[in-house]
């Protein structure tokens, strides 16, 4: 459990620093775009890095954990390994969007996503398949970090107070 949720753990630190960080420069889009392009580069390839060790420590951990009739989860294992790294770049980016104040866009990006997860988990449930579940997943994370991306890249207004 504490090695699936490194990701997580990864996207909880940087959310952390980077809120602030972007709210403090608002009014200033060029300092702030510099601040979420580091912050978004940093949490990338951390979460990747991730990722790619754990897709390759996955089957020899699951073999010697639980034994040859558990190899089956190994599929299902890398596609959740997958999802936990997108649902922790969609957490860097909602934290972007706070910091920028539109973090209303995240709310409604997951709100109009959850039927595409809700459907998928329902269809490989018809099907009795946990790699469909995986898949699902995987793919509501991946839409979700496309149109947060989007919304992130999209530079907001600057309002001005009269």
């Amino acid at each position: 459990l504490a090695v699936a949720n490194l990701c997580r753990l990864v996207s909880n630190a940087v959310g952390v620093i980077v809120l602030p960080r972007v709210a403090v420069h608002q009014g200033e889009p060029a300092a702030q775009r510099a601040v979420i392009r580091r912050w978004l580069g940093v949490a990338g390839v951390l979460v990747a890095g991730i990722i790619v060790v754990l897709q390759v420590a996955v089957e020899p951990v699951i073999r010697i954990a639980f034994g040859e009739e558990f190899v089956g989860a190994v599929e299902c294992a890398r596609w959740l390994i997958v999802a936990d790294g997108l649902f922790a770049m969609r957490k860097v980016l909602i934290a972007v969007l706070q910091g920028q104040g539109r973090g209303n866009l995240a709310s409604w990006t997951e709100l109009a996503l959850l039927p595409l997860l809700v459907a998928g988990i329902v269809v490989a449930s018809i099907f009795s398949s946990l790699v469909g579940v995986g898949v699902a997943l995987t793919a509501a994370a991946l839409v979700s970090c496309a149109v947060l991306g989007l919304f992130v890249a999209r530079v907001p207004s600057v309002s001005v107070s009269s």
